[in-house]
């Protein structure tokens, strides 16, 4: 919830950080709304799944077109961000949204 408001605001102020949150945000986003359908199916492959499943499948579809946005030379020129290698940004944020996971999982092993 923070890092949504974070990139909201950052996006309005047109800050490069509000870029980041926001494209962290939304990987992060499109990562564990894919774990939730994995797990669904892996545990519960009845029929009653599909209906929520094909909406969270909508979901992620809508934040990987955001995220694509997010990464067009327009937008990066909005942000003053160019030249801009996009796959090392990429790169990070894929380590940034791993390392999250990471810890939340280190963090539920204990509790």
């Amino acid at each position: 919830m923070l890092v949504a408001l974070v990139s909201g605001v950052g996006i309005f102020a047109r800050i490069r950080f509000g870029w980041w949150a926001t494209s962290y945000y939304y990987l992060y986003t499109i990562t564990r709304l894919s774990f939730t359908i994995i797990l669904r199916l892996q545990f519960a492959p009845d029929e009653q799944f599909s209906q929520s499943n094909t909406r969270l499948s909508i979901r992620i579809a809508i934040n990987l077109l955001v995220l694509m946005y997010l990464f067009r030379p327009g937008v990066l020129c909005y942000f003053e961000m160019q030249p801009f290698n996009r796959w090392k940004a990429l790169c990070k944020i894929i380590g940034a949204v791993g390392t999250t996971g990471a810890v939340f999982a280190l963090i539920n092993s204990f509790l």
